[in-house]
């Protein structure tokens, strides 16, 4: 399926489970018995009952209802219901319990779903999911505070993360994209709006606005010249494949990004459906907002860095520099963010807000550390970045189309 699993630990005495790692959503889930209308996983299922750690959710909580689902209504216990845009379901109880990592580092009390009836399309090697968005129930929004950088960012390309209403996904501003020399931009209208993309670990084709998808197709069809595609194989469909022993060689493509370009060659772009064969790794959508899924993100360091951008009104001037990352989970951080009035770099607002005026959506005033400099201050803005790992680039295995 192309999805790539984390391998945490879960209770008391810990059991591994094996996740999806999926910035696209914000549950924690993994199946737990006793779970009668369940896909079928080749592991033991969780069993709450045997971990002295397991503690489920009541009804009452004030974390039942960040979900806004109407099943955890039910008492006496915090029911939910999860779906997914592949129309995968998890339905089952929401749940505090231990999470380990490595059997070095664990956590108490971490929100999970314990799923006990759970559909979609998953192998039997997938116990559930590990959502890593930003919304509040995800491991990045529990756990945020306990990790940070060791070595900052250097060789890292960044690009700014563009807020919105919806706060799981990580919205960024792709400017168009390179087939060998050749430049085709995100519209050929030549407008770009600003967040029309987001990056998602667990959905694995980049997915393109169809006039984009077209003219990128198209041009990589048109670079290729040392073989023809496929055009009688039903089970391919559309895509754009070729009959090849090993992967595609060339063009290469490249992903240019407000502040920065994402170098892409054929492991990132093409992967293999079946023996002897390597289909073009895109595909289209009818959305104006596409998506960078995990097949372009192979063998790169993906994160999220918060900056500090040191505005001086005098020089007119912006300095950024990278904040730690308990300095991001301090009270003056929260989920919804404004743009900063004299440099419009967008950042957390004051936490003397009334919770009625954020509900409405209203004007919030933008927080402004203090500094040496009377003519100073300094904004917070969260970016993507990228790092290539420097490790050889492997082929992938097989994934069915």
């Amino acid at each position: 399926m192309g999805h790539y699993l984390m391998r945490p630990s879960l209770g008391t005495p810990p059991v591994d489970i094996h996740l999806i790692a999926d910035t696209g959503s914000d549950l924690i889930w993994t199946q737990c018995l006793p779970c009668d209308n369940c896909y079928t996983q080749s592991n033991p299922m969780f069993d709450p009952h045997r971990s002295s750690t397991y503690t489920p959710l009541s009804c009452t909580s004030p974390l039942c209802h960040v979900l806004d689902d109407p099943s955890a209504r039910a008492c006496p216990f915090c029911n939910y219901t999860y779906a997914y845009a592949s129309t995968s379901v998890t339905r089952g109880v929401l749940s505090k319990e231990k999470l380990s990592f490595n059997d070095a580092v664990s956590f108490d009390g971490v929100v999970f779903g314990c799923g006990h009836n759970d559909t979609g399309s998953f192998n039997d090697r997938e116990m559930g999911i590990m959502g890593l968005g930003g919304g509040p129930l995800s491991l990045v929004s529990q756990l945020g505070s306990s990790f940070g950088l060791n070595n900052g960012l250097d060789g890292a390309v960044s690009t700014p993360l563009v807020p919105k209403e919806d706060k799981t996904y990580y919205y960024v501003t792709l400017k168009g994209i390179s087939v060998g020399p050749t430049y085709l931009p995100f519209n050929a209208r030549g407008s770009i709006s600003e967040g029309n993309m987001f990056i998602d670990s667990g959905t694995p084709p980049t997915i393109l606005p169809q006039d984009l998808y077209d003219r990128v197709v198209g041009e990589v069809r048109r670079q290729v010249t040392s073989m023809k595609p496929i055009e009688d194989d039903p089970e391919l469909g559309a895509q754009l494949c070729y009959r090849t022993e090993k992967n595609i060689d060339g063009p290469n493509l490249k992903a240019h990004f407000e502040g920065g370009d994402v170098e892409l060659g054929p492991i990132q772009t093409f992967v293999p459906p079946k023996d002897g064969v390597f289909c073009f790794g895109m595909t289209n959508t009818s959305s104006e907002v596409g998506v960078y899924g995990n097949f372009a993100q192979s063998n790169y360091l993906i994160g999220r860095a918060t900056y500090s951008s040191h505005y001086d009104k005098n020089l007119d001037e912006i300095s950024p520099t990278v904040v730690p990352e308990d300095v991001i989970q301090a009270a003056h951080s929260d989920k919804y963010w404004a743009p900063h009035p004299q440099t419009g770099v967008f950042g957390p607002p004051t936490d003397h807000i009334s919770p009625s005026t954020t509900a409405r959506g209203g004007d919030r005033s933008f927080y402004s550390a203090p500094t040496a400099g009377a003519g100073t201050t300094s904004v917070l803005e969260e970016k993507a970045w990228f790092r290539h790992t420097g490790l050889e680039d492997l082929e992938k295995p097989h994934f069915l189309p």
